[in-house]
């Protein structure tokens, strides 16, 4: 019995520490891709190429959305918007309770390093920061609701796609410093859901997701559902997740929105693999006159 039970200690110590090992090595196993909120509701870095991802450290839990640029993002919590860096440090933050706040971070953008855009529907103001200064305007008399936001071309303004009482989508453009509207356009061939990001502009529908890249082409992905969430996860990254009665946590993917595809070259998209469970916390345990170290 005694060796029995030094046996099966000594087998689950080195589970443990062959997955701490895999969890400390990942980010040499690939470039790294960007900050994930993934279904678990953990924040986590993540490594590799399209169809090989590895996730690295662990920067949160509890995450309800998340926002990230190449070196900054935004994670909402309940009742907190915390600006962070992409190793997890915090930046600054925002109180609110706001039930359902749209995020997004422009740091790869003309926007300027650090900018990043937060909507709170519920009192229609647009938070923004930039070089760790956070701004607040109030914006009303919008066309609809907003469904997407992103840093505009042009330093100091923002773009949000709003969802018509047509059925279509609208850009507006708004200044940063005062909300006020600078010019709105009619999304061509959106119907109620878009999303825009390094250029790129996202149409779901039912047959198929519609990706039209920053030079006219397009290309469609099988995702056949408007119902689709989008949350950035690095600037040439988004994270997209089946929102539709009966979607499952296999209903999560990667899209490398890679600005530098040229000609005929396709976008690629990825399933995004199940995060790693927590290692068990490994406890003394008295066996005979040994001690040895079991999983909790």
């Amino acid at each position: 019995m005694y060796w029995k039970s030094v046996a099966i200690a000594l087998a689950l110590s080195s589970a443990v520490s062959l997955e701490a090992q895999q969890g400390a090595a990942s980010p040499l196993s690939g470039p790294q891709v960007g900050v994930v909120h993934v279904p678990d509701g953990s924040l986590r870095a993540v490594y590799g190429i399209p169809a090989n991802f590895l996730y690295g450290a662990t920067l949160g839990r509890g995450v309800n959305a998340a926002a990230f640029s190449s070196t900054s993002g935004l994670v909402w919590r309940v009742g907190q918007i915390d600006y962070l860096a992409v190793d997890g440090t915090a930046l600054g933050s925002y109180a609110t309770n706001e039930p359902s706040p749209l995020l997004a971070d422009g740091s790869g953008s003309q926007a300027g390093p650090g900018a990043a855009l937060a909507w709170l529907p519920s009192s229609k103001q647009l938070l923004s920061w930039s070089g760790g200064t956070l701004t607040q305007v109030q914006i009303e008399s919008l066309p609809g609701a907003v469904i997407s936001l992103s840093p505009a071309a042009a330093r100091g303004f923002a773009d949000l796609l709003v969802a018509a009482a047509d059925g279509g989508v609208d850009r507006l453009t708004v200044a940063l410093a005062t909300g006020q509207v600078t010019e709105m356009i009619t999304v061509s061939g959106a119907k109620g859901a878009a999303y825009e990001q390094n250029g790129f502009l996202l149409l779901p529908g039912a047959d198929g997701l519609q990706v039209r890249f920053p030079d006219g082409r397009q290309q469609v992905f099988g995702i056949k559902t408007v119902a689709v969430r989008f949350e950035a996860v690095s600037d040439e990254w988004v994270h997209l997740s089946a929102t539709e009665p009966g979607a499952t946590a296999a209903s999560h993917w990667l899209l490398h929105l890679d600005g530098a595809a040229q000609g005929e070259a396709p976008l690629q998209l990825s399933g995004l693999p199940a995060a790693p469970q927590r290692a068990p916390r490994i406890m003394p345990r008295q066996v005979g006159n040994a001690t040895v170290r079991v999983a909790q």
